[in-house]
């Protein structure tokens, strides 16, 4: 029996799911038994893991920074080891930064979201594996109406990018409805009325009821590791996406499909030309086969599985 060991902080967590348990029915069709742990250096969770390690094939740590005694402790048990991180998780103090250092050191392959965080790993260990959707899954926007519903889908602690875009907005002489989906935001002040949706897992798969998907970005050491995973989102359900020309967003965004905003007169701009619907429904029909062609499930759900086979096989296993 082929087995793979994903140690993560969280299963709800996005990176986990679109990165991992995503392709949990793909590698299980071909052989692979998929196992999925809570990461932690708490003792009892610790020693869970240790004993799933030394059962494992392969095993992969998703995204945690575990201390470097615990790290040599699993490593010391692990036949090969897969560092997975789709965000720039060694921003934030020294300590970070000699942690995700030893870690790309030990790792013997290094999976990244974007090309930004693999220009921060050995050449000859990292290797590009993004966010991966079933677009599928997602029903289409049929974008009904003129007066334009706008979104904004993420965890209240990034609630401060959509700050200046609000008062953009504000600004902006045309009827629209704005609602936030997130886990909370008590303490985050709005400028006008605004629908406040409670996050829950699987909510994604809701945005058809939305016109436009908001993408707001500051340009900084952090948002440069982000891998635009509320895009594809947005992409994915057929709506029209705008968004600030930072980072992973602006290298791979398609142009002609995504619009940039860095003004209030972009903004502004944007939402005018989009109150059209036909031109919002071909539009969004755009942005869904730019995901199904180079960030599907189907696409890298076979990539992994030829990857992780040719790593079986520098261990000596043979392909059944």
């Amino acid at each position: 029996m082929k087995r793979l060991l994903v140690l993560a902080k969280s299963e709800r967590a996005p990176s986990v799911r679109y990165r991992w348990l995503c392709h949990k029915e793909k590698l299980e069709s071909q052989g692979w038994q998929f196992l999925s742990l809570p990461l932690s250096s708490r003792p009892l969770l610790f020693q869970r893991a240790l004993k799933a390690v030394k059962e494992a094939e392969l095993v992969v740590i998703q995204r945690k920074l575990l201390p470097l005694w615990a790290l040599s402790w699993l490593r010391a048990r692990c036949r090969f080891l897969i560092f997975d991180f789709d965000d720039a998780i060694y921003v934030g103090s020294r300590r970070r930064m000699r942690r995700f250092f030893y870690f790309t050191y030990r790792a013997d392959a290094l999976f990244v979201g974007n090309f930004h965080l693999a220009s921060l790993c050995p050449l000859e260990k990292v290797k590009f594996f993004p966010a991966a959707l079933n677009v599928d899954s997602f029903p289409v926007a049929p974008h009904r109406g003129k007066k334009l519903k706008l979104v904004w889908l993420g965890s209240s602690s990034n609630l401060l990018y959509l700050s200046p875009w609000l008062e953009w907005l504000s600004k902006v002489c045309l009827p629209f409805s704005l609602t936030v989906i997130c886990d909370r935001m008590e303490k985050f002040s709005f400028p006008f009325p605004c629908e406040h949706r409670q996050w829950y897992e699987g909510v994604e798969r809701e945005l058809s009821h939305y016109h436009i998907g908001l993408a707001p970005l500051w340009d900084g050491v952090w948002e440069r590791g982000k891998c635009a995973l509320k895009c594809f989102q947005y992409l994915s359900a057929g709506l029209c996406v705008l968004a600030s020309p930072v980072g992973w967003q602006k290298e791979v965004l398609p142009k002609g499909v995504v619009r940039f905003v860095s003004s209030c007169e972009d903004l502004e701009k944007s939402l005018w030309e989009l109150r059209s619907p036909q031109l919002r429904r071909e539009v969004g029909e755009a942005g869904r086969v730019f995901v199904e062609q180079y960030f599907s499930q189907k696409v890298w759900g076979e990539w992994l599985v030829k990857e992780l086979e040719e790593y079986r096989k520098k261990l000596g296993f043979s392909s059944r």
